[in-house]
């Protein structure tokens, strides 16, 4: 095994995309066993590790933390305490590479408690670019003088942009470097055979257009303005209609939701599976429904809901704004809507019934690969040319 590169993959969630992305990043480390390579993740791991595989290699370990006080801070508190513990298992494991799967929450502390020596990667989700006009003073401040700590800072050494090119270049150019890449937001389509149209077991009737909602179902996922879109309709216009939720309700929302759901359920059919969903289910939800409803609000980053819309060809329904809006348009994955709200989204479902699918088959899927998404990562990370799909 070589000892020059111990690679330190370092994550403090494991909820949603992170398990995924810490998955797909794992299998690749398997491919080279010359390589040491260290995660360092949260006691929780052990909850869901048995929702992915991960089989066994003498060239990875396992390393599990207690993230659980961090995890209740946030700001500069928490940016300094993860900085601290990060710094802690880079003396341990004696780490010449680091990669953060959510890079920003070690900002601005990080670089500066650092070893200069130790190269740090990561992923940007968020792109400040889109949401610039839109922001205070304070929040713009903020902005440039953490992109300037990626630039002028040698401990920084990729800085991974996810699911927008365009915007890696625009960094690169604006900052006079190259540190900016583009990264494809990858996703693992379904085996057909583990999937089937489920609208007769959910007693769905044949005529009804069916709107589908899942993941994380919380405030910034717009779940609570799809309801009170519903408000807004007429009973005459929800007879033919279904709504289905899928997906953990997050506590910001609950009591909140469960009022307003059950109030609904009276007037339109409502199904709900308030669950960490599988994805083979949730792949029979996309092949039975007709519409994916994202009225995010966080617009300014990806969503994995593209993938499942490439895959099932059903049109979403999203913001039109910054890249959210414009991976839909670029990829032909559906509808926008400008300023979308209660009220704009209840129109737009009023005449869904002269909608017809926008969506279509388009090179989503064969960019968002989870091989193009691990090519990116590795060969910086191993300083081995890796061949995207």
């Amino acid at each position: 095994m070589n000892n020059k590169y111990r690679i330190l993959i370092f994550d403090y969630l494991v909820s949603g995309h992170h398990l995924e992305y810490l998955n797909h990043l794992y299998k690749k480390a398997l491919q080279y066993q010359e390589k040491k390579f260290i995660f360092v993740l949260p006691l929780n791991f052990t909850e869901v590790k048995d929702k992915l595989s991960w089989p066994d290699a003498i060239n990875i370990t396992i390393h599990l933390e207690d993230f659980s006080k961090i995890n209740k801070t946030s700001g500069l508190i928490k940016s300094f305490r993860l900085s601290q513990l990060l710094k802690s298992n880079i003396k341990k494991f004696k780490i010449t590479h680091i990669f953060l799967i959510s890079l920003m929450s070690f900002l601005p502390t990080l670089p500066f408690i650092m070893n200069s020596k130790v190269k740090i990667s990561g992923i940007i989700y968020l792109i400040y670019l889109y949401r610039w006009k839109n922001e205070g003073s304070l929040p713009k401040l903020q902005d440039a003088f953490k992109y300037l700590l990626f630039t002028k800072m040698k401990s920084f050494h990729e800085i991974f942009i996810l699911n927008d090119a365009l915007s890696a270049r625009y960094l690169n150019i604006k900052f006079k470097t190259n540190k900016f890449k583009y990264l494809p937001d990858p996703f693992i389509p379904i085996p057909e055979d583990k999937i089937k149209n489920i609208r007769e077991k959910l007693n769905i009737l044949p005529n009804k257009t069916v709107f589908l909602h899942f993941g994380g179902l919380s405030r910034r996922k717009g779940t609570i303005d799809i309801l009170e879109a519903l408000e807004l309709l007429p009973t005459s216009q929800l007879d033919n209609l279904c709504f289905i939720f899928a997906g953990k309700v997050y506590d910001d929302i609950s009591t909140e939701f469960y009022e307003k759901l059950n109030k609904q359920k009276e007037r339109v059919q409502i199904l709900c599976f308030d669950e960490f969903c599988e994805y083979t289910f949730l792949g029979s939800l996309c092949l039975s429904c007709d519409f994916i409803l994202i009225p995010y609000k966080a617009t300014a980053q990806s969503s994995g809901a593209l993938g499942f819309a490439a895959q099932f060809n059903k049109p979403v329904i999203a913001p039109n704004d910054n890249l959210l809006g414009k991976l839909v348009r670029k990829f032909n994955l559906g509808f926008t809507i400008k300023n979308i709200t209660p009220k704009s989204l209840s129109l737009f479902i009023k005449e869904e019934m002269f909608l017809i699918n926008k969506s279509k088959k388009s090179d989503y899927l064969r960019i968002n690969s989870i091989e193009n998404f691990t090519n990116s990562i590795f060969s910086k990370l191993t300083n081995k040319q890796e061949t995207l799909q």
